[in-house]
């Protein structure tokens, strides 16, 4: 995900959703930003959380790393 020389606490709501876009679009070619703006804030969230729990696991599976999950998260 892009950086920003900001702090986290200071970044702006504005600031981090542009950085959720900018990897959106970067982890999937074809997908605009115009298209992921005009997405439902709840989907481009569920999108983003996917995206990153799904390169999580591959980047695991490349180290040979173990992926541990739980029966009870509500986010799976």
């Amino acid at each position: 995900m892009p950086t920003s020389s900001a702090s986290p606490v200071k970044r702006s709501v504005r600031e981090g959703f542009h950085a959720i876009v900018a990897y959106l679009c970067a982890a999937y070619i074809g997908l605009s930003p115009f298209e992921v703006s005009n997405t439902e804030l709840g989907e481009v969230y569920d999108l983003y959380v996917d995206t990153l729990i799904r390169e999580h696991k591959s980047e695991n599976k490349q180290n040979d790393g173990v992926w541990v999950t739980s029966k009870t998260a509500t986010w799976h």
